[in-house]
C-alpha cells in the first residue's frame, strides 16, 4: 500500500448492529440541519418574530454572534402555560396536521428552531403574550430545561442565544472570525427586511445600534435603505405576471450599475426571503447582450403567490421553495425584466458625467508636483483640450507614435478613442517584419481602456512599492453602511497601502484624508463605497485567494478609467506605455482581453477586396 488512507476498493470494517441513538445525538443532528452558523439563528428567531406579526425587531450580536445572539420584538407574546412545548421538536402553533403543509403562509412551520438552537448553546427566552398581565422567562442549555419565572417586560418576546457550539466544539472551529460572521449577519437581516420593509429592523452589536432599517411601504425605499441611493437612480421598475398565480414586481438596476457575483440579487416569496439559482440565472439573462458575462444587475424581486402553487417544505432551512410553474416562472421574470430594461430611462441622472463641484481641490503629491492637473472636489477637472470635437477633428493630426517597447511590442501609432473607452490605433510590423524598413500597413489595433488601465493599476498596488497617494485639501466624510464598516475592519490595513487613507469620524462617519494617485486618472473619494460593497460580497475573508490579492484586484477595477472617460493624447500615450513596461498585459486581472487587432487581411475579407498581398486600389 502506498499510504494507510482507506482507497475506494477497500473492504468496510466489521458490521455493526443497528441500534437507536441517544436523544443527545438526535437532538445534535437536528441542530445541524437548522443551525449551520449565527446567521442561520438570526433567520430563525427572526422568522418567528415576522410570524408573531412584530412591527420592530431589534437583533444583538457579541463576537460575530457566538457569544450573543439576541432578537427583540414587539410580536404577540408566547403564554406562560406554552414555555416548554415551545422547546420540543415538532412542537409549532403554525400547523394542525399534514394537510396544512400545502399550503403554508407562515414563514416557520416545522417546530424545529428553538428546540435545535437549544442544542447547541445556552438559550433564554422571555416574553409577554398579549392580555397577560405578566412576562416570564425560562432558560435552556443543552436541551435542559428549567422552570418558568417571572419577569419584567412589554408585550413581546426576547431570545438570548450565548455560547454557541460550547458542546460541539468541532463545529465550532469551523466558523470565520468575528467580523465575517458579522458580515454574513448583516447579509441575512438585509434579506429578511427587504422581504419584510413593513417591518423596522435594528442591528447592534457591543450595546450599541449600528444599522436600522426602517418600515416603509415602497419597495423602491426598502431597496434604497439596503442598497443605497445610487441603486435608486441607476434602476427602473418592473411588475406583472409570473405565470398561473403568480404577481412578481420590483426593481433592478441598469447595465451600467452590476456587481461581480450575484449576491445583491434578492428574491422574496410571500415575504420568505429565497435563493434561487434558477430565478437569478433567469434574471441575469435578460442582461445577456448588455452586460459582460461574470457581471449581475441589483435587483429586488417580490413573487406573490398561490399558497398552493408553492412548497416550501423542500430544504433543512427553508431557503430554496419549489414552483409548480416554474418553468413559466422563469420565462416569465426573463421576458418582464427585459421588456422594462428596453424601455428604461438608461440617461437618468446618475449615468451623465458628474458636475464638477467648486470646492476643496486635491493636493497632488510632492514628488509629483506639477504632473497633475488641477483637481476638483471629487473628479478631476479636465484639459481644455479634451473638450470634444467633431469626429474628423478628433482623427486629424492624433497620429503619435508609441514607440520603444523591443521586438514584442512594436510601434503603435494612436488614431483616437471611440465611446471614451476604446483606444484605436495602428500596428506596424516593425524591424522583424517581413520586409525590414519597409513595414507593410500595420493591423488595427483596439484596446480597452478600462481592462488596460485595471491590469496597470493591479500590477503596481500588488506590487512591494507602494502606490502614491493623493492628499485631499479638506477631508471627505462618507457615511458606510454597517456592512460597508465590517469589510473596512476586515482590510482596513490592505485597503489603506492601496493609498486609501481612513479614519472613523464617529458613528457611521469616516474621514478620507488621500485617495490612490495614478498619473492618468481620475480619483473619486466615493469610490470606496464601491470598493467595500464588491469586496462584501462572497464575503472577503472566505475566498481562498488572500485578502491582499482580493482588495488590489477590487480597487483596481474601480480605480480604473471607465466608459464615459475621455482621455487627451498625452493621456493614452502614457497609459500604453504603462501597460507594454507590465509584464502580464495581455488580459485585466478578471481574465477579460486588453487588445483585439484585425491584420490587414481580416479588413480586406470583410470588404470583399483583394489579398493586401496582391494589387492595391
Amino acid at each position: 500500500m502506498r499510504g494507510k488512507g482507506l482507497r475506494a476498493h477497500d473492504p468496510p470494517g466489521p458490521q455493526a448492529r443497528i441500534r437507536k441513538l441517544d436523544e443527545d445525538t438526535i437532538r445534535q443532528i437536528a441542530a445541524g440541519e437548522v443551525v449551520e452558523r449565527p446567521a442561520s439563528v438570526v433567520k430563525e428567531l427572526v422568522e418567528n418574530s415576522l410570524d408573531a406579526n412584530a412591527k420592530e425587531i431589534r437583533v444583538g450580536i457579541e463576537g460575530g454572534g457566538v457569544e450573543l445572539i439576541e432578537v427583540a420584538d414587539d410580536g404577540w407574546g408566547i403564554p406562560e402555560d406554552e414555555f416548554s412545548m415551545a422547546f420540543e421538536r415538532h412542537a409549532t402553533s403554525k400547523l394542525t396536521d399534514a394537510t396544512d403543509l400545502f399550503s403554508v403562509t407562515t414563514l416557520g412551520f416545522r417546530g424545529e428552531a428553538l428546540a435545535s438552537i437549544a442544542a447547541v448553546s445556552k438559550v433564554k427566552l422571555t416574553s409577554r403574550a398579549t392580555g397577560s398581565p405578566d412576562a416570564y422567562e425560562v432558560e435552556a442549555e443543552a436541551g435542559n430545561l428549567s422552570v418558568p419565572r417571572r419577569a419584567a417586560r412589554a408585550i413581546g418576546t426576547t431570545v438570548e442565544v450565548r455560547d454557541l457550539f460550547f458542546n460541539t466544539p468541532a463545529r465550532r472551529k469551523f466558523l470565520k472570525s468575528a467580523a465575517s460572521e458579522m458580515l454574513r449577519i448583516t447579509d441575512m437581516v438585509e434579506h429578511l427586511y427587504l422581504a419584510n420593509p413593513s417591518v423596522t429592523f435594528i442591528i447592534l452589536s457591543g450595546g450599541k445600534e449600528v444599522s436600522r432599517y426602517l418600515a416603509t411601504s415602497s419597495l423602491k425605499e426598502a431597496a434604497s435603505n439596503v442598497y443605497g441611493v445610487e441603486f435608486i437612480e441607476r434602476s427602473f421598475e418592473f411588475s406583472g405576471s409570473g405565470g398561473p398565480g403568480i404577481w412578481v414586481e420590483g426593481l433592478s438596476s441598469h447595465p451600467a450599475l452590476t456587481r461581480g457575483t450575484a449576491s445583491r440579487i434578492a428574491f422574496a416569496v410571500n415575504r420568505r426571503t429565497i435563493f434561487s439559482r434558477s430565478l437569478t440565472e433567469a434574471l441575469r439573462s435578460a442582461y445577456i447582450n448588455v452586460i459582460p458575462r461574470g457581471r449581475y444587475p441589483l435587483a429586488l424581486a417580490h413573487l406573490k403567490v398561490d399558497s398552493g402553487y408553492v412548497d416550501v417544505n423542500v430544504h433543512p432551512t427553508k431557503k430554496e421553495v419549489r414552483f409548480q410553474w416554474e418553468e413559466e416562472l422563469r420565462d416569465s421574470l426573463r421576458a418582464l425584466v427585459r421588456s422594462h430594461l428596453d424601455t428604461a430611462d438608461r440617461t437618468s441622472p446618475a449615468n451623465r458625467p458628474i458636475p464638477t463641484p467648486t470646492s476643496t481641490p486635491i493636493r497632488p503629491p510632492a514628488s509629483t508636483q506639477g504632473t497633475f492637473r488641477t483637481f476638483e472636489h471629487v473628479v478631476m477637472a479636465k484639459e481644455p483640450t479634451s473638450v470634444p470635437k467633431p469626429l474628423e477633428e478628433r482623427f486629424r493630426g492624433f497620429r503619435t507614435a508609441v514607440e520603444g517597447f523591443g521586438e514584442s511590442h512594436p510601434p503603435i501609432t494612436i488614431l483616437g478613442q471611440i465611446a471614451d473607452l476604446y483606444i484605436v490605433g495602428e500596428r506596424t510590423e516593425g524591424s522583424s517584419g517581413p520586409s525590414p524598413g519597409q513595414p507593410e500597413p500595420g493591423t488595427m489595433v483596439v484596446i480597452d481602456a478600462h481592462a488596460a488601465s485595471e491590469r496597470v493599476i493591479y500590477e503596481k498596488l500588488r506590487g512591494s512599492a507602494l502606490p502614491a497617494h493623493q492628499d485631499l485639501l479638506s477631508p471627505v466624510e462618507l457615511e458606510l453602511t454597517l456592512r460597508q464598516i465590517e469589510v473596512w475592519k476586515l482590510c482596513r490595513e490592505d485597503v489603506e497601502k492601496m493609498g486609501f487613507v481612513v479614519e472613523p469620524f464617529g458613528g457611521n462617519v469616516f474621514r478620507i484624508h488621500a485617495v490612490p494617485a495614478f498619473l492618468w486618472h481620475r480619483v473619486n473619494p466615493e469610490r470606496l463605497k464601491s470598493v467595500l460593497d464588491e469586496l462584501s460580497e462572497g464575503n472577503a475573508a472566505d475566498v481562498k485567494e488572500s485578502i491582499h490579492e482580493r482588495v488590489a484586484k477590487t480597487v483596481a477595477c474601480h480605480m480604473a478609467i471607465r466608459g464615459g472617460d475621455a482621455l487627451t493624447m498625452g493621456e493614452m500615450k502614457r497609459l500604453l506605455e504603462e501597460l507594454y513596461s507590465t509584464p502580464e498585459n495581455f488580459t485585466c486581472p478578471h481574465g477579460r482581453p486588453i487588445m483585439v487587432t484585425l491584420s490587414r487581411e481580416e479588413l480586406d475579407r470583410w470588404f470583399h477586396r483583394p489579398s493586401s498581398k496582391g494589387a492595391r486600389g
